[in-house]
């Protein structure tokens, strides 16, 4: 899969599916979207339907495009930055969630519609895979800048502090959509997996 930043909510993208569709096509064309693996042209093999749950705790249907590699045949699906890769959740939700329980501490979180061995299960796979995405990020700062980044800088309690801090290193300003989203958008381009 492929984290494609587009700014927009589940709603805005239902609206525009032509438009999107269009656009990530000219991006494959223009190969600013390309196999993660090896790095080759992709082209549209299929979609398929994908439900999310918002703020509001309203299940979207959304349709996600397929893509294909032209050299490695392996498929990749074009996910929009408000999708966490494998959630029924929208990333909005579970950020949200994920701050409010690094700020407070607590699990139960009463704006949140998800139950809360749901948010607890998001706070435990975070915790790992947000250690994961650091190193991920790290390896980038250094791969385009050759620049490392001092242990002691990383020193900040919460986990979401330390993206944010790597994010700004890789001088990319977290969106409206999130921290997560974000890292998700870098590091599923770079081949890296997700948060």
């Amino acid at each position: 899969m492929i984290v494609i930043e587009l700014g927009l909510k589940c709603k805005q993208y239902n609206e525009n599916i032509a438009e999107v569709f269009f656009c990530f096509m000219k991006q494959m064309e223009q190969l600013t979207i390309v196999c993660p693996k090896c790095l080759s042209k992709l082209f549209r093999n299929d979609e398929y339907q994908r439900g999310v749950i918002d703020e509001d705790g309203v299940h979207e249907q959304t349709v996600i495009m397929q893509t294909m590699c032209t050299k490695c045949g392996t498929t990749h699906a074009l996910l929009p930055d408000f999708i966490r890769p494998y959630k029924h959740y929208g990333a909005a939700v579970i950020e949200l969630a994920l701050t409010t329980i690094e700020e407070t501490g607590g699990f139960s979180i009463s704006s949140c519609p998800a139950d809360d061995s749901t948010i607890r299960r998001w706070a435990v796979e975070f915790r790992e895979r947000a250690r994961i995405a650091e190193a991920q990020l790290l390896a980038i700062l250094y791969e385009l800048y050759q620049r490392h980044l001092s242990i002691l800088a990383m020193q900040e309690r919460s986990q979401l502090k330390r993206l944010v801090r790597l994010l700004r290193e890789l001088n990319i300003e977290p969106k409206e959509n999130g921290v997560i989203s974000c890292v998700n958008t870098l590091i599923t381009r770079n081949g890296k997996g997700y948060v």
